[in-house]
């Protein structure tokens, strides 16, 4: 811990802090193939510092590529959304379709802020064949930028407007989405021998993936985050 730690004081981190970073890692190791892991001399990386707010770029840009975890961003539940940002994912209520799942109520919206209410087209967006999440970590809650304490987005079903904006992890729509795009393939039960004994163990196969390339609305080419090598799906990280 002390080595990874000297690593990320940089940043000007706590070690409370870096476990926290460390456990929004862990959720896509756990869920997906995705492996985030220290950068040694690549190109292509994350560069997580503390700026102004919490963002992200979306997949891969090439080069060092910011996560920005200011101020009231060191939570679990942000560091996961940022990230599956990273990884090549949008916010779920810009979806194209989003208009038959949810209402934007735009009299509600903070002046300056609609534009966190936009749609991506759908040439844009992969959403990987799978229907709308209210559960998804990417989603906004209902008083999202409001300006006045009402809603700014109700849901068409009802009973979720209480519900989007309220996961604390990966839903599992978000995991199912993620390890289409990075092809994760299914765990393959091996076996292993102890003490006479045969007990199963779980091995991940992948293989390289060439970046698919796509456009941004102000017509920036980007490249999805395929960061892949023959173990797992590695995303390089700064720390």
């Amino acid at each position: 811990m002390e080595k990874s730690l000297s690593k990320w004081t940089q940043l000007s981190v706590t070690s409370n802090e870096v476990k926290i970073i460390e456990k929004a890692f862990s959720s896509y190791r756990t869920k997906t193939c995705i492996r985030f892991v220290p950068r040694i001399d690549e190109q292509d990386y994350l560069n997580i510092v503390k700026g102004y707010g919490c963002y992200s770029q979306v997949g891969r840009t090439g080069g060092k590529q910011e996560i920005s975890l200011g101020r009231g961003c060191l939570f679990h539940e942000i560091i996961v959304h940022e990230l599956m940002h990273s990884v090549g994912f949008w916010h779920e209520h810009s979806r194209a379709d989003r208009d038959d799942h949810i209402k934007i109520v735009w009299e509600n919206i903070l002046p300056g802020m609609k534009s966190q209410f936009d749609k991506i087209s759908a040439a844009l967006q992969d959403l990987q064949g799978e229907s709308y999440d209210y559960r998804s970590i990417m989603h906004y809650d209902s008083t999202a930028f409001s300006r006045n304490g009402k809603n700014t987005i109700e849901t068409v079903e009802d009973g979720f407007t209480e519900v989007i904006g309220s996961a604390t992890d990966l839903s599992q729509m978000d995991v199912v989405k993620i390890n289409k795009l990075y092809q994760c393939r299914p765990r393959k039960k091996e076996k292993m021998i102890v003490g006479g004994t045969s007990l199963p163990t779980a091995s991940v196969t992948t293989r390289i993936v060439t970046p698919s390339p796509t456009t941004n609305s102000g017509g920036e080419s980007r490249f999805i985050a395929k960061f892949l090598d023959t173990e797992s799906s590695r995303i390089i990280f700064h720390s």
